[in-house]
């Protein structure tokens, strides 16, 4: 009995040893977590930004986009608002839905919307939408709204 519980003791220890040797060198790299409470945290900040787009509240829906470089967060200039400006007097904002969600990692995630400009009959060929797509980041622990210098017409 002595005998067969040192070779069991022996035995476990060599398979203990061998596992733990063998095993392959793992990733130590933070997993992101991006839960579903920053989804909606950053789709209710873009859709309360395009419902103040909406209602021609231009002044205040441009107080909520930022540019971000590195750690510094600075409001859009005048330049950029005034490109809004103009794209949102040519193509208002009618209706909206959110297309995608791309979840790059734990900081950022790219959001893309179909803006649509004005209502088409339903026969029609006309292209009466396009995409703009939204780069909320994370920047300790607050979300910032970043649009993306790219509109695509459909």
């Amino acid at each position: 009995m002595k005998y067969l519980f040192k070779i069991s003791a022996i035995l476990i220890f060599t398979i203990v040893a061998f596992c733990s040797c063998s095993s392959k060198k793992t990733n130590d790299a933070p997993i992101p977590m991006f839960v579903i409470g920053d989804s909606i945290k950053v789709q209710g900040m873009i859709e309360e930004y395009l419902d103040l787009i909406h209602d021609k509240n231009y002044e205040l829906a441009f107080s909520r986009l930022y540019n971000i470089q590195g750690d510094e967060v600075n409001s859009i200039s005048e330049e950029e608002q005034e490109d809004l400006m103009q794209q949102y007097y040519t193509f208002p904002v009618i209706k909206y839905h959110c297309e995608s969600m791309d979840f790059i990692d734990d900081r950022h995630v790219n959001i893309t919307y179909v803006i649509e400009f004005f209502e088409k009959d339903p026969d029609s060929n006309i292209p009466n939408t396009y995409k703009i797509t939204f780069a909320p980041q994370r920047l300790n622990a607050q979300w910032f709204i970043c649009i993306k210098n790219e509109s695509v017409f459909q």
